[in-house]
């Protein structure tokens, strides 16, 4: 793929299994212009690689809808 990417690292307090994950994963990659999801339960966190950018607010909304909460999120 061509162009700009953007790449975030979200920190996420709650996670503690496979499925955790999965359901992340699942809820971030279907945010628009998302190309990849890679979430590490023993990071506690998750990678997000985008065409565009992504807001903060969508990502903590989305994971706060799961049911975990956010520390932070910065840029990578």
């Amino acid at each position: 793929m061509f162009g700009k990417k953007y790449k975030k690292f979200v920190s996420i307090e709650g996670m503690s299994c496979i499925r955790c994950t999965e359901k992340i994963s699942s809820s971030l990659s279907n945010i628009e212009g998302v190309l990849k999801v890679s979430v590490d339960v023993n990071e506690k966190g998750a990678t997000l690689i985008s065409k565009i950018v992504v807001s903060d607010e969508e990502i903590i909304k989305r994971i706060e809808e799961l049911g975990y909460q956010v520390n932070y999120i910065k840029e990578v």
